[in-house]
C-alpha cells in the first residue's frame, strides 16, 4: 500500500483581481523531501508557498496537502504546517520567550511540553541567552532564527520557508 503524496497539485491557479499569479501549477511531493521553488521576482513563489500553507483561496483541478483539499476547509491543515514568511511576522514588542509562549497557547501545547520544547529549540538556534530580549531588538539573522524556531514549536509535519 503506497503512501499518498504530501503535496499534490494539478492545475493550481491563483488570481489577485485581474492578475494571474499562478497559472496551472502541477507538483507532487512525497514524504520526507526537501525541495525548493526558484524563479525571478514576481514569478509567484511566495503565492505558491502561501497556498501550500493553506493561507490563500485557490482554484485547481486538484490541490491537496496531507490529503486536505486546499479549496475546502483548511483548518486541520494549518495545525500540520509551520510557515515562515519572508518578512518578520512575529510581535516585535514581545520578547523571544513571550512570542513562543503566544504560539504555544495558540496551538494549545501543554505547559510542561512547551517549556521543554522551547528550551530545546532556543538552545539549537543559539537564542537561549536572548529569551528575554524583545524580538524587535534582535539582529536580522536572529529574528529569522526566532521565526523558524516559532514555526517548529508545534512540531509541524511540513515546514514552509519563504526566503529563509
Amino acid at each position: 500500500m503506497s503512501t499518498p503524496p504530501v503535496i499534490e497539485l494539478s492545475g493550481l491557479r491563483k488570481r489577485f483581481g485581474r492578475r494571474l499569479a499562478l497559472a496551472g501549477i502541477d507538483l507532487e511531493v512525497s514524504d520526507r523531501q526537501i525541495f525548493g521553488v526558484v524563479g525571478p521576482d514576481g514569478a509567484g513563489k511566495t503565492t505558491l508557498l502561501r497556498a501550500l500553507a493553506g493561507l490563500l483561496e485557490v482554484e485547481a483541478v486538484r490541490a491537496r496537502v496531507f490529503e486536505t483539499d486546499l479549496m475546502g476547509d483548511v483548518a486541520e491543515l494549518k495545525a500540520k504546517v509551520g510557515y515562515v514568511p519572508q518578512s518578520f511576522g512575529l510581535h516585535r514588542d514581545l520578547s523571544v520567550a513571550e512570542n513562543l509562549r503566544f504560539t504555544g497557547r495558540l496551538h494549545r501545547i501543554p505547559r510542561a511540553k512547551h517549556e521543554a520544547r522551547v528550551a530545546e529549540l532556543l538552545e539549537r538556534a543559539g537564542l537561549l541567552a536572548f529569551a528575554d530580549r524583545p524580538a524587535g531588538a534582535l539582529s536580522g539573522g536572529m529574528r529569522q532564527k526566532l521565526a523558524i524556531t516559532n514555526a517548529l514549536l508545534p512540531e509541524p509535519r511540513l515546514l514552509v520557508l519563504d526566503e529563509p
